[in-house]
């Protein structure tokens, strides 16, 4: 985890920010290899706080990077986790609506650094 010191203070709503940043932390364990690593890193971009997340997994297909903020889409179904079954296809999406709400944006990539799924979640202070 990387934590750019004085990020400042910002509005938000605690319990929804939480639940959107736990929403891609589970997608990102659930598409890592067992021994993977998980990496976190906030930063001040501009007048945003930066979030982001990335994971050691293969990565977000096109079709993934289109569509997996929608409501309801499940790309890779062949997850490592045994909890596979209860997922629905609304993490992404409710962490996208729960950004737009704070007036932010999520940004999905493949990671430079790790080629797996990258997350940012851009909040404006």
């Amino acid at each position: 985890m990387e934590i750019e010191p004085n990020l400042g203070t910002f509005v938000a709503d605690k319990l929804l920010l939480e639940r959107a940043i736990m929403n891609v932390i589970s997608n990102a364990l659930d598409y890592s290899p067992p021994d993977g690593t998980i990496y976190m890193a906030t930063q001040k971009a501009d007048s945003f706080l930066q979030i982001s997340i990335s994971d050691e997994g293969s990565g977000f297909t096109p079709e993934a990077l289109h569509h997996a903020q929608e409501q309801f889409f499940m790309g890779n179904k062949s997850r490592t986790s045994n909890f596979s079954n209860l997922h629905f296809g609304m993490g992404l999406y409710i962490t996208g609506q729960i950004i737009r709400q704070h007036k932010g944006q999520v940004i999905l990539k493949n990671s430079d650094k790790t080629n797996g799924a990258q997350v940012i979640m851009k909040i404006p202070y």
